[in-house]
């Protein structure tokens, strides 16, 4: 073949093989071939040469947490076929490809750089949850491993801006388990119920076992309970999903709303409960601090709260 042919041949390839890599998905990807495929080496050697040929920080580390995505999706096969050894020494590529991750990412000089990488931060919580379902499945030599791997997960994470770094710390020795939480919001014109209703450290309770699919949720736009009218619906948030009911109550001109949400972690049911305040923004006679309490509880989600909580969520190792 003539040498510019075989160039150009060489080029297309490598041009087919970079165009080749696929976007996060919400699920594992495919694995494709295994590491205990004698073929495992072609799939290893072919994302060398993609690698090769990605070139800038952000390209590299976005390159990189693919790679990790799909060493993951290999440990998960490599467990369900009850091939541990295996799944113990493709759990150390995974974690080499994340330090990959965050040592390209360390690479560039300004947070704001850094931090559009991780805008589809569902890849971390994705692989946090995958690990944290498989620590309570494993034999206790392959929970070694696993707890090492989610410490460089969080690491990840925290390439980002932590909003949870300086919360309180509630843990249940009893029931073996902890979180985080604010210990108050840091709004002007809502607040954490912790006196004359208390709510406050939120309440978590764990439930039965469960997987997605007993995960159920009945809407109802005007569902009501003791606590006072409001409605049920089903959400998700950071490619978590919870079943979210909010009632309300009214008091000395304030509004006390009930959040309940119900959501599967480590294979368990566990809902998080909690009650906020919104005074009424008309009884403040100034209009300029009117519209301030009007924008506030018009921006606070609550449900970036909860979510935001439900993410520290993890059980005690022994």
């Amino acid at each position: 073949m003539n040498p510019k042919n075989i160039f150009l041949t060489t080029i297309i390839l490598m041009a087919f093989l970079i165009l080749a890599v696929p976007a996060n998905a919400a699920e594992l990807p495919s694995p494709g071939a295994t590491p205990d495929s004698p073929l495992y080496f072609l799939k290893t050697w072919k994302e060398s040469i993609q690698t090769f040929f990605i070139f800038g920080f952000e390209n590299k580390a976005k390159q990189y947490l693919h790679l990790a995505d799909v060493r993951l999706a290999e440990y998960q096969k490599m467990i369900d076929k009850g091939k541990t050894k295996i799944a113990e020494k493709t759990l150390v590529k995974y974690e080499k490809q994340l330090y990959k991750a965050i040592q390209a990412m360390s690479k560039k000089k300004k947070a704001k750089d850094i931090l559009p990488l991780l805008k589809d931060e569902p890849i971390t919580e994705k692989h946090i949850g995958i690990l944290e379902e498989n620590l309570q499945k494993v034999p206790g030599a392959g929970k070694k491993g696993i707890e090492k791997a989610l410490e460089t997960l969080r690491k990840l994470k925290g390439a980002k801006k932590d909003e949870t770094v300086n919360w309180q710390t509630y843990r249940n020795e009893e029931l073996k388990f902890e979180f985080k939480y604010p210990k108050e919001l840091d709004k002007q014109f809502i607040s954490v119920v912790s006196e004359s209703w208390p709510s406050w450290p939120p309440k978590m309770t764990i439930g039965i076992d469960a997987t997605e699919t007993d995960f159920m949720c009945e809407e109802n736009p005007n569902y009501k309970d003791e606590s006072g009218y409001g409605e049920r619906e089903r959400v998700k948030i950071n490619n978590a999903i919870y079943c979210v009911t909010s009632t309300s109550g009214a008091a000395a001109g304030t509004k006390y709303v009930n959040y309940t949400y119900l959501t599967i972690k480590n294979s368990k049911f566990i809902t998080l409960t909690f009650v906020l305040s919104y005074p009424n923004c008309s009884n403040f006679g100034e209009d300029n601090k009117l519209k301030k309490c009007e924008a506030e509880q018009k921006a606070f989600d609550p449900n970036k709260l909860a979510d935001q909580i439900l993410s520290t969520f993890k059980f005690i190792s022994q």
